[in-house]
């Protein structure tokens, strides 16, 4: 069984909640769980929560990019037939022969898991050493959290505000250097450029070609799991500051993410405002008083924004 819910939504109370109820289903069973969300600390937080023993509970990664097509806004490419695409529920793509990911803690479980998998022959499942699994679904996140404070550009722009590029780059080694990724986080720590990364990123836009590769982290990591990233990025700072690490790199571009997201809720709450309570253009204040606002808001009949 494969549970999908985001590294965000799997602590929340629902989800915790969901994931009780699976156990108690299953327990008795020999079903095995797949974890398909990603975050910090998920294995444990599923033993504990779920009651199952470690050895049936195994950590995945979905390997493609998949869309709901309802509200999905980004560039469409040719050969994109957009009328059946608006066919589709979901679409996807893929930009490895791997389309699915699993970590060799419980290699027999994995290798079950893969063999039925593999058989539908469109694509594989990638059993990774567990220390790479750890890193590879971790550290590509500060690049996320710096597309996103460039307003999600496209790869060959990425890179050309040089200061913010040099602090992702630090941000990405900060995460590879964990103790839990072990020698390969040493090594990919060492490795580690911006040309490189930059490379890595040209890779995967034009893996994902026709499929806008910008548009569908907007939609995706800028939307749908922004919460979970976030989640993802502060859980990180704790690991690194446990070890021994000031994590000064990501805590710095953690916290312009975070500003930059309450500076455009506070734009976005201005113009609603302005919008039900029109301001004189010479004295630039509201027309409506205090007093007068403190009434609407209180009045149960009103079909206005109440704050």
């Amino acid at each position: 069984m494969i549970v999908t819910l985001d590294g965000f939504t799997t602590r929340s109370l629902e989800g915790t909640a969901l994931l009780k109820s699976i156990g108690d289903a299953i327990r008795d069973s020999s079903t095995e769980i797949i974890i398909g969300g990603i975050g910090v600390g998920l294995h444990d937080y599923y033993v504990r929560t779920m009651a199952l023993p470690a050895r049936r509970i195994l950590n995945g990664a979905l390997g493609l990019l998949c869309h709901q097509v309802a509200n999905f806004r980004a560039l469409l490419h040719a050969p994109t037939d957009p009328v059946l695409l608006s066919r589709a529920d979901v679409a996807y793509r893929h930009v490895h022969k791997s389309s699915f990911l699993l970590d060799d803690r419980f290699p027999e479980a994995a290798q079950r898991f893969a063999a039925i998998y593999n058989a539908s022959e469109v694509s594989s499942c990638q059993i990774m050493k567990r220390q790479e699994f750890a890193m590879m679904t971790l550290f590509m996140f500060p690049i996320l959290a710096a597309s996103e404070l460039l307003k999600w550009p496209h790869a060959k722009d990425l890179g050309n505000n040089k200061e913010l590029w040099a602090l992702t780059i630090l941000s990405v080694q900060e995460i590879q250097g964990f103790e839990e990724h072990g020698a390969a986080g040493t090594a990919a720590r060492a490795a580690t450029t911006g040309d490189g990364l930059l490379e890595m990123w040209t890779s995967l836009e034009q893996a994902a070609f026709p499929l806008d590769f910008a548009g569908f982290n907007k939609f995706h990591h800028g939307g749908k799991v922004r919460a979970q990233d976030i989640e993802l990025l502060k859980d990180c700072v704790k690991v690194g500051e446990r070890e021994g690490q000031p994590m000064s790199a990501l805590k710095e571009l953690l916290d312009r993410v975070q500003t930059q997201y309450l500076r455009g809720i506070v734009g976005d709450l201005r113009r609603i405002f302005q919008s039900h309570y029109p301001y004189s253009r010479n004295t630039g204040r509201c027309k409506t008083s205090v007093f007068e606002l403190r009434a609407h808001c209180t009045r149960p009949s009103s079909n206005k924004l109440a704050f």
